[in-house]
């Protein structure tokens, strides 16, 4: 890509991402990673992009560089950790990546030293990448005066949101080949992995033990309450890193569906979560299984002290009560534990009916006796309650996810899910 400042003026152009990277330092291998997957795979590439305002198209021309240099004496001596430039038509659209892996967290200070060396480059944006998490791509975790931007555009990514996308995009895409899905899931299993340097949220902010004990004596919680939309934020980033763990329980395909609406705004997403957290001292996560066309959805009751657990399920087509009663305990045989209830709805007055689990198996007929429709859902329940451990801010999300994911692998493990 020629006549491009940003470009023209390197000194160690052949310093390009590797997929599989000989870089030392952890940040720089994720880096790499990612940057590669970005130049492999054109869709993802597009997804990432749009994040960022720009709209990369299918042709876009496309060349990324790692620790881009620039030893001209008219340039101030900045390095950041990575460039990308797209072309669409004769128009050019180009950014700095600043990346912080592990918990290291990103510095104004460096991001504004890169900002004033865009400007003299005439690219377009920086984007800093760190595990700090930002409700969207605009809202800086870290302060940076509108004057100390050069002019250029600032967008922040986080590590857990980008896995977690990659994670949305392996199941839901149809512009991709067999060789990029198989470098998406190298990915994806890359970047689950503890020395991968992702870094996910495991820790519900300070402020967590008093509102679980305030909850437990009040009926609500006022939202004008120090701390709760701490709260809030730090729910919301479990929500996403829980997102992408069963995306590797699956192998993808898992996208976060929010109780307010498929089309609401992050804004609304918030001002719903604040609600529910006030008024009935409840938080919650909802899942979609795009592969299984199933829906899982996780409650934690600050009251209760306890998380609930709900994955819905599809009946067999054609069968009636007696079939699809057998057939599910035939699926389930290998569950048996009074840890899991299965709640079956019907239709007509009696509408819903549970049995725990271990039960059903022994006695299916008390399921479906006096039956013959097939029940019109199946979901598969459990509850985690331990007031010490949900008290605790880092058994929280412990216990919330090892639960979480057990429940999604063992079913993922039966025949349910092909149904």
């Amino acid at each position: 890509m020629k006549n491009v400042k940003a470009i023209d003026k390197l000194s160690n152009n052949k310093n390009i991402p590797q997929l599989i990277p000989v870089f030392e330092k952890r940040e720089r291998k994720l880096l790499s990673v990612f940057m590669a997957v970005m130049e492999i795979v054109p869709a993802f590439r597009g997804e990432i992009l749009r994040l960022c305002d720009y709209n990369s198209g299918k042709t876009c021309q496309y060349d990324s560089y790692m620790e881009p240099q620039y030893n001209h004496r008219n340039l101030p001596k900045h390095h950041p950790d990575g460039l990308i430039v797209c072309k669409r038509g004769s128009t050019y659209w180009s950014a700095f990546i600043e990346a912080k892996s592990d918990n290291n967290e990103t510095r104004s200070q460096q991001v504004q030293k890169y900002a004033d060396l865009a400007k003299k480059l005439d690219i377009d944006a920086v984007i800093s990448i760190s595990k700090e998490f930002a409700l969207n791509p605009k809202e800086l975790p870290y302060t940076l005066a509108k004057n100390k931007r050069s002019g250029r555009k600032i967008f922040h990514l986080s590590w857990p949101e980008i896995r977690t996308s990659l994670g949305i995009f392996i199941g839901s895409t149809n512009d991709c080949n067999e060789t990029e899905i198989q470098v998406l899931h190298h990915a994806l299993s890359f970047m689950l992995h503890d020395k991968s340097g992702v870094k996910t949220y495991d820790m519900m902010p300070k402020d967590w033990a008093d509102f679980v004990e305030y909850a437990s004596t009040q009926r609500g919680i006022p939202r004008s309450t120090q701390g709760l939309m701490e709260i809030i934020h730090g729910w919301q980033q479990e929500r996403r890193d829980l997102c992408a763990k069963l995306n590797g329980v699956v192998n993808g395909g898992v996208e976060l569906r929010h109780p307010a609406g498929i089309r609401s705004t992050p804004k609304e997403c918030t001002t719903y979560d604040k609600k529910l957290l006030a008024k009935d001292n409840i938080l919650k996560a909802g899942y979609s299984l795009k592969q299984s066309k199933t829906h899982f959805n996780v409650t934690s009751d600050l009251r209760a002290c306890q998380h609930n657990f709900a994955l819905s399920i599809n009946s067999p087509k054609g069968k009636k009560a007696k079939a699809t009663i057998n057939w599910l305990c035939e699926e389930l045989l290998s569950l048996r534990t009074n840890s899991y209830s299965i709640q079956f709805s019907w239709a007509g007055q009696d509408k819903n009916t549970t049995f725990e689990l271990a039960k059903l198996l022994d006695d299916p007929e008390a399921a479906f006796e006096g039956r013959k429709e097939a029940p019109k859902s199946i979901t598969i329940t459990s509850i985690d309650q331990n007031v010490r451990r949900f008290k605790s801010r880092k058994q929280f999300i412990e216990g919330l996810e090892k639960n979480a994911m057990q429940l999604i692998k063992n079913i993922s493990e039966t025949r349910i899910f092909s149904v």
